[in-house]
């Protein structure tokens, strides 16, 4: 008997341990945006280009609906909402922006996957977030139908608090019988 519980907590103890890797919090940080920029209530500027027609949009007075059907789009952007994505990102830390005084972290793919990368671009240190992007690329199966979209968004310290400024989502779909959409959103916000 003695044996066998030896074994047994031999065997628990070299049971191998699961490196849980967290990756940036987007979703937490979309929910500060939404609840700052539904108190601060800044001015939305919307410029919307599907196909070459453009319309633009001014919102001066928002809640907290309006701002998270805004900024919704930018949480499948979230890889801790993805199954399973420690495996299926190489993360790199620390990486120097060429174009900036920032760093970025890069989540990037390791095998075909909708969402292709993630940078978090930021100034000094990962919780002064400054930039955010990612990439989609979607093929179904039956190769009828294909789209890509690129998102970003801009935030700037505003009183200590990182608080967005510009976002944008560019992209198109392709469907093989049908005509090709292209299409840009902009959404640049004033503070006063």
């Amino acid at each position: 008997m003695a044996v066998l519980m030896a074994l047994a907590m031999s065997a628990c103890k070299m049971a191998p341990q699961e490196n849980t890797i967290v990756f940036f919090n987007l979703d937490s940080l979309i929910d500060q945006q939404v609840a700052n920029l539904s108190r601060i209530q800044p001015v939305l500027e919307k410029e919307a280009e599907i196909n070459g027609e453009q319309e633009t949009l001014r919102l001066e007075q928002t809640d907290s609906m309006v701002w998270a059907k805004e900024l919704d789009i930018f949480r499948q952007l979230d890889l801790n909402t993805r199954a399973l994505n420690a495996g299926r990102y190489e993360i790199e830390t620390g990486l120097r922006d060429d174009t900036s005084n920032l760093s970025i972290i890069e989540y990037t793919a390791k095998e075909e996957l909708p969402l292709s990368h993630v940078r978090i671009y930021y100034q000094e240190n990962p919780r002064k977030v400054r930039r955010i992007e990612g990439s989609f690329r979607s093929k179904k199966s039956n190769r009828l139908y294909a789209s890509s979209r690129e998102l970003s968004m801009e935030l700037i310290d505003i009183n200590s608090k990182a608080m967005l400024t510009q976002y944008q989502v560019t992209g198109g779909q392709k469907m093989i019988m049908g005509d090709s959409i292209s299409y840009r959103i902009v959404g640049a916000l004033t503070y006063e």
